[in-house]
Parts: C-alpha cells; sequence; structure tokens
C-alpha cells in the first residue's frame, strides 16, 4: 500500500520479508531495510545476521552486515538531513537511512517501512548507504 504522510514522504507499508520468515521477529529494522534495498529475501540477511553475532528480537549495528553482502556494493555517507529533505532529494535508487533510533530502506524516492510514523519526517539522519549491485561498477 502506497501512502502520503502529512509531510507529503512517499510511503509504501512493507514487512520486507518478515511475515514470510516467521512474522514474529521485532527490532529488525535493519534487516528489513537491507532486505529492501538490496532484493535479498529477508530469511537469508535475518540468518546472515544470526551468523555475525545478532540474536533474535535484539537491534544489529547495520555497519555489522554489510560488509558480507559480496553481491552489493554499500556507499556510506555522514549526513544531516532530515528523513523528509533526504528523500525529496533522492529521488531515484536504493538507500539505506539511518537515525538515531531508526533505519529504513528509500527505493527511487518513496519511504519503505513496516510503520508509518509522522515523526519519521522530522528526524535527522546520522547517515545513509546508496546501495548498488556490484554490476553496476
Amino acid at each position: 500500500m502506497i501512502r502520503r504522510t502529512k509531510s507529503s514522504i512517499p510511503f509504501k507499508e512493507t514487512d520486507g520479508g518478515r511475515q514470510d520468515h516467521n512474522g514474529r521477529e521485532s527490532n529488525d529494522c535493519q534487516i528489513r531495510a537491507l532486505a529492501l534495498a538490496t532484493r535479498i529475501p529477508y530469511t537469508e540477511i535475518h540468518s546472515l545476521a544470526g551468523t555475525l553475532g545478532r540474536k533474535p528480537r535484539k537491534r544489529f549495528n547495520t555497519s555489522d552486515i554489510i560488509p558480507s553482502l559480496l553481491s552489493h556494493e554499500f556507499q556510506h555517507h555522514t549526513s544531516d538531513s532530515t528523513v523528509d529533505d533526504f528523500v525529496r532529494t533522492h529521488p531515484e535508487g536504493e538507500f539505506i537511512i539511518r537515525s538515531h533510533r531508526h533505519v529504513c530502506a528509500v527505493i527511487d524516492g518513496m519511504m519503505h517501512d513496516i510503520v508509518q510514523d509522522m515523526m519519521y519526517a522530522s528526524w535527522k539522519l546520522d547517515s545513509y548507504w546508496r546501495v548498488l549491485p556490484k554490476s553496476v561498477l
């Protein structure tokens, strides 16, 4: 389902494949964002994160898993823009954005996440990764 927040951020509600995995996971925003931005199934990302030390229903540092995803290139950038500004200024491409509280995917100028929260639009980003398949480089 595609919606627009009050801040006019295009938004697509998706669990990133969590329901197909087991549906009972939580604190998995990094897993969902990586699955969506890379198009690698949630179950594969979840399993890889587990081999790297992520415990079920516990947060995990996105930077810890990225070096293991050899099928993609990740260009890391710091940012102090808001989520709203980032989405508006990045209309094309696959991105993983990280604030101090949350990680989600932005794909072709649309925020992809499990919950539409109006607060996200005003949150400042810490950093983001542009996601590219290795064949693009």
